[in-house]
């Protein structure tokens, strides 16, 4: 089903076998960088073939050109990001370069979400717990730097290595505007993500609660997990709107810690700049791709993290500047205070 302002079109999809395959091989090839220019082209055929089964006629491609999506999907097509799927065959036209793509679990939920009214005290807060000593985890080069950058851009509170725990996240996140969250993840059949001393796991969200524009989740497979029938995919990003959230940007697959760093400064830019929040994604995603070559544009790097939920603006002008604002009110009060009494002293 595809719904525009003016039209709405059906179609069916012949064979969902046929589907089923192309979904696994696209899922396969687009979870690593492409190795040889064998690899870059096989990609780009079954790309290719997929965007052709899942938009069947030339009517429904027509009518998506240049529009910004918001994808609802079902089954394992909630795997898969569509922003790489390829428009012209034997080309680099991925669908993200026709326009911004974001996505939603239900469009009722998404409306319903739109109206919760969240108050917040802090603008930002980040988590950057990049070595696991007690967890047996690798260590996370570029996470701290990645949560500094968007610190010194949004002037917020960021909690790096032993300061990064999850007693700390549950306590203190629920009255951020924005939450970050660089780190690692899994999933399985119970998801979780890792502070310095422990792992949060997903059940222990429906407990937590947010008041979050927007949370980050700048780890591996947080989009991911145990796919229930009637309730989609139970993952670590649902858990988070359970919790809250009014939306989310979660991974498909294990990401690259330095790709991940680029894109999510360029996003938190784009999101300065006044941008909507599916703007600022796709924007940072089609920036990444015009400073890179070769196996460095595979989708790998940089179509991994997808917007789910609201798409609109958020302000994230710094509370600093009130803060600032408010010292100096409080400072010309004080000096008047002062000449007062001393005039009327000088008086008497």
């Amino acid at each position: 089903l595809v719904c525009s302002k003016n039209q709405t079109q059906t179609f069916t999809i012949e064979s969902t076998e046929e589907l089923r395959e192309k979904l696994q091989a696209y899922g396969q090839l687009i979870s690593e960088p492409f190795k040889t220019e064998q690899e870059r082209e096989t990609f780009k055929k079954v790309a290719y073939d997929l965007y052709k089964v899942l938009l069947p006629s030339e009517q429904v491609r027509e009518l998506i050109q240049g529009k910004n999506l918001t994808i609802i999907p079902d089954g394992d097509l909630q795997n898969i990001p569509f922003e790489s799927l390829i428009t012209e065959v034997d080309s680099n036209q991925y669908l993200i370069l026709n326009g911004d793509v974001n996505y939603s679990y239900s469009y009722s939920f998404l409306k319903h979400n739109e109206k919760v009214q969240r108050k917040t005290e802090k603008s930002f807060i980040g988590y950057s717990p990049n070595s696991f000593e007690a967890l047996s985890l690798s260590n996370l080069t570029n996470t701290e730097q990645e949560v500094q950058a968007i610190n010194s851009e949004l002037g917020g509170v960021i909690k790096l290595q032993s300061s990064a725990t999850k007693g700390d996240f549950l306590k203190n996140s629920g009255d951020s505007k924005i939450i970050h969250l660089a780190t690692h993840a899994d999933v399985g059949n119970n998801p979780w993500i890792a502070f310095s001393d422990e792992k949060l796991e997903l059940h222990e969200l429906y407990t937590y609660k947010n008041n979050a524009d927007l949370v980050i989740l700048s780890a591996c497979n947080t989009s991911l997990g145990e796919l229930a029938k009637g309730e989609g995919v139970l993952s670590l990003a649902r858990g988070f709107f359970y919790s809250g959230s009014k939306s989310v940007v979660s991974s498909l697959w294990e990401v690259n810690d330095k790709s991940t760093s680029e894109i999510m400064t360029s996003f938190y830019k784009n999101l300065k700049d006044d941008q909507t929040k599916s703007e600022a994604i796709n924007n940072a995603k089609r920036t990444y791709l015009s400073n890179h070559s070769l196996s460095e544009q595979s989708p790998y790097y940089w179509s991994s993290f997808i917007l789910i939920g609201d798409a609109g603006t958020i302000d994230v002008s710094s509370n600093m500047y009130m803060y600032l604002l408010v010292m100096a009110g409080i400072m010309v009060l004080l000096i008047f205070v002062f000449y007062s009494k001393k005039t009327k002293k000088q008086a008497s």
